[in-house]
């Protein structure tokens, strides 16, 4: 076989190929079509999931966890209809090893994004628990404010000065919180510093008086003034 002749097989043999590849696109393109149309319809559906889960915890009072929980089930739609379309356009694709490659791509990811996977988790526990709701007064460690919003990786405080402070879910979670308006009542000690050229019993009595006209202030029980201690004078 000479140079010419081998030069023919091969353009014959590349030629034969593209026309298998041509073959078995336009064979594919129904699956293409079908799969998609069904692709589209899980994205509607995935939407309309998400905004039917948030309206029903908004109607619950409890926006933060629909905003976890809902959009946690539109990727869950997303990814059901993802792998539906796979096997739609090839279906030699078996779902069950899609799985398989899944979980180990997702053990994978999950090494890599441990932190934000963790403070997720940590945050849907929080909702789900519900120690504290939107606008208590929480102190965690030195940080203390009122709760504006539990977000999928952290959780929002205003200070008392304006500041908005961003702590981790995962630090909440862990950690140790002072919810300051757990109760309905909470007794407040302030301390006063009042000079030795006054009368303690006077003092007493006028502090007294004035905490009756405030009517934030309970009856029952009643406040109680103190002498707590005799300090050093200059």
């Amino acid at each position: 076989m000479n140079d010419s002749e081998t030069l023919s097989t091969r353009v014959a043999l590349a030629r034969q190929t593209i026309e298998n590849w041509g073959n078995s696109f336009y064979a594919m393109i129904p699956n293409l079509v079908v799969g998609l149309l069904a692709m589209i319809l899980f994205v509607l559906f995935a939407y309309a999931v998400k905004r039917l889960v948030a309206a029903y915890f908004r109607r619950m009072d409890r926006a933060d966890l629909g905003l976890i929980l809902s959009s946690s089930s539109f990727w869950g739609v997303i990814l059901f209809g993802l792998l539906l379309s796979m096997t739609i356009v090839f279906p030699s694709v078996r779902p069950a090893d899609m799985l398989a490659n899944l979980g180990i791509g997702s053990l994978a990811i999950g090494f890599a994004f441990k932190d934000i996977l963790q403070n997720w988790l940590a945050g849907l526990l929080i909702l789900l628990r519900m120690p504290f709701r939107r606008g208590d007064q929480i102190r965690v460690g030195e940080a203390e404010g009122a709760v504006l919003r539990v977000e999928p990786r952290a959780t929002i405080i205003r200070t008392y000065d304006g500041r908005d402070i961003v702590i981790p879910n995962t630090t909440i979670y862990t950690g140790t919180v002072i919810v300051n308006t757990s109760q309905k009542v909470r007794r407040v000690e302030i301390d006063l510093t009042v000079g030795y050229v006054y009368d303690i019993g006077k003092m007493t009595a006028i502090i007294e008086n004035s905490l009756k006209q405030v009517e934030e202030i309970l009856t029952d029980p009643p406040p109680q003034i103190l002498c707590w201690e005799l300090g050093a004078t200059s």
